[in-house]
């Protein structure tokens, strides 16, 4: 298991509440998340989509209703020199019926390549585009020539999603896992993705993965991701 630092609290609070949003997404009805300073938060189950491992390189991640719909699993090499499929180390994001839907080649110094659907990889920075140096904000456009951000993609914070043409509370943000006191167990790390998000599902999760990725190298909390090989 992977477990993050503990993250600045104004993240937490703005990864955490996500007001209700408009759009007909993938058919899942939106609703209200409410905070509460004194309470813990509530999350729709229906805009939930929760990861078997917390680990951004190598899991399963499940529809609200349990089904699974991603599976994300690394192929390692210690030859990261070499940017191939057969020889470098590759994460791939692919749906449940096998279809990819994006691939990562990792590199040398972080300057990773991805390649969405068939598309020949390149620098992931040509795709997800960086804002300023030491800057948290990562922005994309999707098919529609809709704008998005990426906050929160630095050590220590907690990446969220925003929609420009729909400002307020992200879209999408991610929860990591954490231990439940009251049954001993673990609750799994969570996506909760929003109506509006749904609309893009694919790029929100490979977005996510392939950000998260290095960001938690930044953060130095990958734990045994680099021992971990496949997914459930």
């Amino acid at each position: 298991m992977i477990i993050d630092k503990q993250q600045d609290s104004k993240q937490d609070d703005d990864a955490l509440t996500i007001a209700e949003a408009g759009g007909s997404g993938s058919g899942v009805e939106s609703s209200r998340s409410m905070t509460n300073a004194s309470q813990e938060t509530l999350v729709d189950n229906k805009n939930m989509f929760k990861f078997t491992h917390d680990n951004p390189v190598n899991t399963s991640i499940l529809s609200p209703e349990g089904r699974i719909l991603y599976r994300v699993s690394t192929s390692f090499n210690n030859d990261t020199k070499t940017l191939s499929v057969e020889n470098g180390t590759v994460t791939v994001v692919e749906r449940s019926d096998g279809g990819v839907v994006a691939k990562l080649l990792w590199t040398e110094l972080g300057y990773d390549k991805v390649g969405v659907g068939n598309e020949k990889p390149v620098r992931l920075g040509r795709v997800l585009h960086s804002g300023p140096f030491f800057s948290e904000t990562v922005s994309f456009k999707d098919a529609m020539g809709r704008k998005y951000e990426w906050k929160g993609n630095r050590a220590g914070m907690t990446l969220r999603l925003y929609a420009l043409d729909s400002p307020g509370s992200p879209i999408a943000a991610f929860s990591k896992s954490r231990p439940d006191e009251s049954t001993g167990r673990t609750q799994p790390a969570y996506l909760t993705i929003l109506p509006r998000g749904q609309e893009i599902l694919d790029m929100v999760i490979w977005g996510f993965c392939f950000l998260e990725k290095g960001r938690r190298a930044a953060d130095n909390t990958y734990g045994s991701t680099y021992k971990v090989v496949g997914s459930v």
